[in-house]
Order: C-alpha cells, then structure tokens, then sequence
C-alpha cells in the first residue's frame, strides 16, 4: 500500500503529471494499493478507480465518474463551484 497526502503541493503541473505517471506505473507493476489525499480533482479523476468525497458532513464512494462531477461536487461543499473543463 503506498498513501500520499498532497503529493504534488508546490510543484507545477508538469511535474504533477510525470508524478502521477510514474506513481501509477509503480502502482500497476507492484500490484498495490494507492490512497492518495489531494485537491487537483483533475488528476484525480484521470488516474483514481475509486473515489471518497467528503465535506460538510457527507461522504461520497463511488468511481470519478459518479463522484466528481459539478452537481455532487456542489451536494458535498455546499455551495455551486466554479470550475474549468481541461481537454
């Protein structure tokens, strides 16, 4: 099992991708378990299979592409988001 809390903090987005690459390639080769604690949703959502959401006292479990979207995102933080689709 590896876990990372805030992993990519304080470095740019290049660096956060080849970060994240190199932890996914190390995850599959190994066979482990990954928990990783972050905010880049974005990163998230590309590489994660399995999603907790949680603020304002509700939790979320599912795959990102039923936890992290704009209306349940809104449901856990309480508040509509602002946010911008990468392609």
């Amino acid at each position: 099992m590896l876990l990372f809390d805030e992993a990519t903090a304080g470095i740019d987005e290049a660096g956060e991708e080849r970060l994240y690459e190199q932890i996914d390639r190390l995850k599959q080769e190994r066979q482990l378990t990954l928990l990783l604690i972050s905010h880049e949703l974005g990163l998230v959502y590309r590489y994660a299979t399995r999603v907790l959401c949680l603020g304002h006292g509700r939790s979320y479990l599912g795959p990102p592409t039923e936890i992290l979207t704009p209306g349940r995102l809104e449901e856990v933080y309480g508040t509509p988001l602002k946010y911008h689709v990468h392609d």
